[in-house]
C-alpha cells in the first residue's frame, strides 16, 4: 500500500464527511494520534482490517484507500474490490483475502510461502516430461 496515497485520501474523505480524528480514531478502536500517522504516512503498515473499516467508515471501497484504484466507489461489504471479476480464480482469492483479516502476520508470511513452494511445484511439474 502507498503510505503517502492512502493517507492523502484518509485524510481528504474524513474531512469532507466531516468526521474529525478523534472521532474516527473512536470508531477503529484507536486514538486521534494514530489517525493522523495513518494520515501523515508515518506508520508503515495499516492492519487490512483497519483499511476495511477506515474504508466502510469513510464510504469507499479499501482498493481506493489503499491506492489501487482511482475511482472512490462506495463500500460494499459483500465485495473485495481488490480482486479483479474477469479473473477465473476470483472467488478463490476472495476467501484467501477475507480469511486473512483474522490472521497475524506471521500467518500471512506462512501462507505467502506456502504459495510460493505450491508455484514452484507446479512449474515443475509442467516442466518435468511427465507432467
Amino acid at each position: 500500500m502507498d503510505r503517502e496515497i492512502s493517507g492523502e485520501r484518509i485524510k481528504e474523505l474524513r474531512q469532507e464527511r466531516g468526521i474529525s480524528a478523534e472521532e474516527l480514531g473512536r470508531l477503529i478502536g484507536k486514538n486521534r494520534a494514530t489517525v493522523y500517522r495513518y494520515e501523515d504516512g508515518s506508520i508503515d503498515t495499516i492492519p487490512i482490517k483497519t483499511v476495511r473499516r477506515i474504508a466502510e467508515i469513510l464510504d469507499v471501497r479499501p482498493s481506493y484507500l489503499m491506492g489501487l484504484a482511482d475511482n472512490p466507489e462506495p463500500f460494499d461489504p459483500n465485495i473485495i474490490s481488490v480482486v479483479r471479476t474477469s479473473d477465473k480464480y476470483a472467488a478463490v482469492k476472495a476467501k484467501i483475502l477475507e480469511k486473512m483479516d483474522c490472521c497475524s502476520e506471521s500467518d500471512i508470511d506462512y501462507l505467502l510461502e506456502t504459495v510460493d513452494l505450491l508455484a514452484m511445484r507446479s512449474k515443475h511439474s509442467k516442466d518435468s516430461p511427465t507432467g
